[in-house]
């Protein structure tokens, strides 16, 4: 966590995926930061943006962002 106060917060995110494409075996890297505020009411709103480097696939760098 890099920030937090009574109802916002923002944090850095890592992690690491295993999995398959279409073809062969991938792994990957990721790293991201995510922010999320909480209303009065009670409601969560949050953003979140990824960054991830993929390992034995023509696609090396994913990058993504998620809303909600």
């Amino acid at each position: 966590m890099l920030f937090r106060s009574r109802n916002m917060m923002l944090s850095f995110r890592t992690g690491a995926s295993l999995g398959t494409n279409t073809h062969q075996f991938i792994a990957g890297a990721t790293a991201g930061f995510e922010f999320s505020y909480t209303t009065k009411q009670g409601i969560v709103l949050f953003l979140r943006q990824k960054n991830e480097v993929v390992f034995w696939d023509d696609d090396t760098w994913r990058v993504g962002g998620l809303v909600g």
